[in-house]
């Protein structure tokens, strides 16, 4: 087994360390206990659900029993998988007020592959698994991490980075790791479990690193951190766009270069300009230095300056014919021809790449039938005029021409209709791009990095106040869901202890109209792990103990109708009700019969289903028809079919009522994150384009807004992988589409040379 990153804890040291804490970090600390036990509960509850459905898919009796196995040891282990992991964190927390404090060091004496060759399989297993998480929790949450670094930092006596956050991804999954590591489970069990683990506890973190974030910087810890970060990132952006242009500036004009020329950065070719290249190579072996259609070099040429003006003369044209199937380069040797003068082949090349280029673009599924069709149509003919002048175009990944495209088709995805784009700012200002650049017959690297510093800037702007607009939404439906999960969990508790019983009518009427309330305001309040939960269950427990069973003393029924009375005044139950509800069940637990010897000791932790056996095992006199017909209204039995509680909120589970789906499907829905795009159709056939603007798990609900920031729908889990699964769901690709195009243009020349 690999070493553990745990280590013996000084405890006198510890509790010293605690003390000495900054009042933030100590609150934060309880605020984090109790976020990481929610979620370690979300966990455990559904090991059961997991291990029972991979046993049924068993291929034989042996993988079933491991699987059952597994479902055991778990079971007698999560109390001190819990308590080591939660102590783990805590130690974490109270080394930040050591200065010498730096976290877990790897060992610098045993290089990467030594240490592989130590590890058995099963360790290298969970190694590869503990490292999976810690780099998904890292990239996904990598913006906020460095916050909270920056603001523990500037509060605790360590110096804290990202080797020693307590709530960092390194600690974290070494932490959870570790806390499995007295669990003598196979490596496959194991890897399951990591598996509920990521999915219950890892993709949960990032909503919570965002909340201890906002709270730190609330309460007034570096409370302009985000504004000076993003100053300097946005500074560092604009610096490195200025050195870029400057470079590109100053290889357009050096003496050795020649107009119309690729840039080479010292003796490496870039492959945009092997594609030149390769396509003048094509272009003469069959008819030397014109253009293929410029019959054989009988017509002269364009120069550069004509050419560059015929474009120019060419745009107007080309952005009103927006339904025109005509090419750029069609348009362009149109014109020509009727001039009598052809391309040089190397101007050919660059027409005819950029006219492949954008046609890759429009066919982007992402643009494709949009708004922006006719915005790109509009940017061909400037693009095409600097590239013409500029050879470092198609070279340099970092060119502001190119970057200007990259940041436009990321803004032109949350458009699907045209007449979208004039009504706010982020449309307007592709507009106002595009018309700079159409104007201007000579753009320079330099202000092409200007327009584009100003374009995301303005960009930027609209994306924090979309944020701060989803950030409200999916906070409402959170809390929405919240209520809606605590009344699930207390329907559901109740119906599992009374559904299908014949019980008193008064105890029936305590549980659904007035204990719901307990049990509801306790896992609303402090969640199923708190003791005030687990005090209303073992009250209810206790009540239907003593109703089901004779010979209970009334001195045991006493501490349990008192502890009912006070925690409904806790929660200003209508005292009203309170005592009538009261009264009945003193009534009926104090009634001739129930007040008899102390001839057996409750069992306060008794479960239901002992109390089930027993009653069904004895009939106690209360069944009997001869009380029934005898005994008060209220205290007569009734068969409890359908158990309701006077809650607010839904008790809809649309999980549990799911139709049964792919497990392809649902990884499909699941590799969907915060900010994804998608096509969505809706139940009236209407199609929508929206992103992820957060997901709320329990019960895994996905929130879904336009570019705007106003919500269009909120999903299952089961209904997205439903609506994939049915193509009503559309996952959209907005990475780099210009860089994407040029990449598919390359693949299809090579493809093309290799079959010629």
């Amino acid at each position: 087994m690999a070493e553990s990153h745990l280590k013996l804890i000084d405890s006198a040291s510890q509790s010293s360390n605690a003390h000495k804490l900054p009042l933030p970090l100590q609150q934060l600390r309880g605020q984090s206990r109790q976020f990481f036990s929610e979620k370690l509960a979300s966990c455990f509850e559904r090991v059961d659900d997991t291990f029972f459905d991979l046993a049924d898919r068993a291929e034989n009796n042996t993988e079933q029993a491991t699987y059952f196995d597994a479902m055991r040891l778990i079971r007698l282990g999560r109390k001190g998988i819990e308590q080591r992991f939660l102590n783990a964190i805590e130690y974490a927390f109270n080394s930040l007020a050591d200065e010498n404090y730096q976290g877990h060091v790897e060992r610098a004496d045993v290089d990467d592959a030594d240490e592989l060759e130590v590890l058995d399989n099963e360790a290298l297993e969970e190694t590869i698994a503990t490292e999976a998480m810690v780099s998904k929790l890292s990239g996904r949450c990598k913006d906020v991490l460095k916050s909270l670094v920056a603001r523990f930092d500037f509060m605790a006596s360590a110096t804290v980075t990202a080797h020693n956050n307590p709530l960092g991804p390194e600690v974290i999954c070494h932490a959870l790791r570790d806390s499995l590591s007295e669990l003598e489970l196979p490596v496959r069990s194991k890897l399951v479990f990591f598996k509920l683990i990521d999915r219950y506890l890892i993709e949960e973190m990032n909503d919570w690193l965002n909340v201890a974030n906002d709270r730190l910087r609330e309460i007034g810890v570096l409370p302009d951190l985000e504004k000076r970060q993003r100053a300097r990132d946005m500074a560092r952006k604009a610096n490195r766009l200025r050195a870029t242009s400057a470079r590109l500036n100053a290889a357009s004009h050096s003496p050795l270069s020649k107009p119309n020329a690729a840039v080479h950065t010292g003796n490496e070719v870039s492959e945009a300009s092997q594609l030149i290249d390769q396509l003048q190579e094509v272009i003469h072996q069959s008819g030397g230095d014109t253009a293929p259609g410029n019959m054989g070099g009988s017509r002269p040429t364009m120069a550069m300056d004509d050419l560059v003006a015929l474009v120019s003369s060419l745009q107007e044209s080309r952005a009103e014919d927006a339904d025109s199937d005509q090419s750029m380069l069609g348009l362009i040797q149109s014109r020509l021809q009727a001039q009598g003068q052809g391309l040089r082949s190397r101007d050919h090349k660059v027409v005819q790449v950029l006219d492949q280029m954008f046609d890759q673009i429009r066919q982007q599924q992402s643009l494709a039938g949009g708004g922006f069709n006719r915005q790109l149509q509009k940017l061909e003919m400037p693009i095409l005029r600097i590239a013409l002048r500029d050879g470092s175009f198609f070279d340099q990944q970092e060119h502001p021409a190119r970057q200007l495209l990259n940041e436009i088709a990321d803004v032109a995805i949350g458009y699907s209709d045209e007449k979208d784009i004039q009504s706010d700012a982020l449309g307007k200002g592709v507009a106002s791009v595009i018309e700079q650049l159409g104007k201007s017959e000579s753009v320079d690297n330099s202000a092409l990095t200007e327009l584009l510093l100003d374009f995301i800037a303005l960009v930027e702007k609209e994306r924090r106040r979309v944020l701060m607009m989803e950030q409200r939404i999916v906070d409402e439906v959170a809390a929405s869901e919240k209520v809606n999960y605590a009344h699930r969990q207390v329907k559901a508790l109740l119906s599992n202890r009374m559904k299908g019983r014949r019980l008193p009518r008064v105890l029936v009427a305590f549980a659904q109209e007035a204990w719901c309330r307990v049990l509801f305001m306790a896992h609303l309040k402090y969640g199923r792990d708190s003791n005030q939960w687990k005090t209303a269950v073992r009250v209810i427990d206790h009540l239907l103990y003593l109703t089901l069973n004779e010979g209970i003393p009334a001195s045991k029924s006493k501490p349990v109708i008192e502890t009912a009375r006070q925690r409904l005044q806790d929660i200003a139950y209508d005292p009203y009700k309170l005592g009538r509800l009261i009264g009945g069940l003193e009534q009926l637990l104090y009634k001739s019969g129930k007040v008899v010897e102390d001839k057996q000791t409750i069992d306060t932790k008794a479960t239901v289903a002992e109390s089930r056996t027993e009653s069904e095992a004895k009939p106690s006199a209360a069944d009997s028809p001869a009380d029934a017909g005898s005994t008060a209204p209220h205290l007569e039995l009734v068969q409890v079919d359908k158990l309701s509680a006077d809650l607010p909120g839904d008790s809809t589970d649309t999980e549990s009522q799911a139709e049964k789906m792919d497990d392809d499907y649902l990884s499909l829905a699941d590799a969907l994150g915060r900010g994804a795009w998608v096509d969505f159709v809706d139940q009236q056939s209407t199609s929508h384009r929206c992103k992820v603007a957060g997901i709320i798990s329990p019960p895994g609900k996905y929130i879904f807004v336009n570019r705007q920031g106003a919500k269009i729908a909120e999903i299952s889990r089961y209904e997205i992988a439903k609506n994939i699964k049915d193509k009503k769901l559309t996952v959209l690709d907005n990475g780099q589409v210009f860089d994407r195009a040029l990449q598919n243009v390359i693949q299809g020349i090579r493809h093309q040379r290799q079959t010629a």
